[in-house]
């Protein structure tokens, strides 16, 4: 299938995390209406689908800048359960005041549900506008997020988001996390990128690239 995930894959101070955000900000100038989510995971943070936290805060900020009559046209049918297991997205009017009539009694079944809503729902936003969803840390996401990610990724929907993430190799929040990364790094569908230490002359080009030719020949080499 079609990779819909990008990993970079670095020690800490490799510069992973400014090369992902060069990434999009040239993306963002070359596709204004691009939508890009980030969002960031923590390592002593124990909130379900932390590593989708931020991303949510910033779909709600998308779906509320849209007029109720465009939002609700992007909605899948039993919207309502959006924000029983994200909260953040009942401040959306038109998916707060939704109807909540044929939702599942029994909490497993809802959650799959919101979870299906989730993806379509992501889908259709992809289908309107490039969308992307940027994970910083994703070392350190929770189990939840890992699953959500992979019904992203498996999603056989017309659109879907386009993810790019950040890892450090080496800090796995625990042994299942670290066995998790690795398949997700070997699927076909997944890129990974190694981001490494530039070798010295290459290090000394880049600097007097971006220095220019008034850049000093001490500082070039100190950098």
């Amino acid at each position: 299938g079609a990779r819909r995930l990008v990993i970079l894959k670095a020690e800490s101070g490799m510069g992973k995390t400014a090369l992902a955000a060069e990434w999009l900000r040239t993306l963002s100038e070359r596709e204004p209406r691009a939508l890009v989510l980030h969002s960031r995971c923590y390592a002593n943070e124990q909130i379900a689908y932390q590593a989708f936290d931020a991303a949510f805060d910033g779909l709600a900020r998308a779906l509320r800048k849209l007029s109720r009559e465009d939002c609700e046209r992007l909605l899948p049918a039993k919207v309502a359960v959006l924000s029983e297991l994200f909260p953040v997205l009942g401040s959306v009017s038109a998916i707060g005041e939704a109807s909540r009539k044929g939702l599942p009694a029994e909490p497993t079944a809802r959650r799959a549900l919101a979870l299906e809503v989730l993806v379509e729902l992501l889908a259709k936003l992809s289908t309107e506008a490039p969308l992307i969803i940027a994970i910083d840390d994703l070392q350190w996401a929770d189990a939840e997020s890992f699953h959500l990610l992979e019904a992203l990724r498996q999603s056989s929907a017309r659109g879907a988001p386009f993810m790019v993430a950040t890892q450090r190799p080496t800090d796995a929040r625990d042994a299942v996390t670290a066995k998790v990364l690795r398949t997700l790094g070997s699927d076909p569908t997944t890129r990974v990128v190694l981001v490494d230490r530039l070798e010295s002359d290459a290090a000394a080009r880049l600097a007097r690239a971006l220095l220019g030719p008034s850049g000093q020949a001490a500082l070039v080499q100190a950098i």
